[in-house]
């Protein structure tokens, strides 16, 4: 992400108000670099839920900004992973539809890895290791 958040004369706040977020899902924001993100917003569908039933998440512009992403920690008390997310564009990135923004659920990636690499210690023979 940008460090400061986008910070331009349509985002006066920057990051230090919460904007210019960005990751490798590609979230459908509100704002992007200051402009608002109105077109073709309605609700989105996400998963089914154990008993079959669609769930419906938020809601969903036509844009969504997407850039590289590092989990550093992703864990519980059992066990923790890193994952890198690589993306196609070198620097953020405005997508629209599912060839750029992409969709896990029909394999379609887009411009970033949203799976990720991730490393395990314990999924790679380590079962005590936790921590530095």
């Amino acid at each position: 992400m940008d460090e400061h958040g986008d910070r331009n004369g349509l985002n006066p706040g920057g990051a230090k108000y919460g904007a210019g977020y960005c990751d490798a899902q590609c979230p459908h924001m509100r704002f992007i670099r200051g402009e608002a993100n109105l077109l073709g917003w309605e609700k989105s569908h996400w998963a089914v839920n154990p008993d079959g039933q669609n769930m419906t998440g938020g809601h969903e512009g036509r844009y969504g900004y997407c850039c590289a992403e590092m989990d550093i920690l992703e864990a519980n008390r059992e066990a923790g992973v890193f994952t890198a997310h690589p993306c196609t564009e070198q620097e953020q990135a405005i997508c629209e539809g599912k060839e750029q923004c992409g969709d896990r659920g029909e394999g379609i990636t887009g411009y970033c890895d949203k799976d990720g690499c991730g490393f395990s210690s314990y999924r790679m023979g380590d079962e005590k290791f936790w921590g530095a």
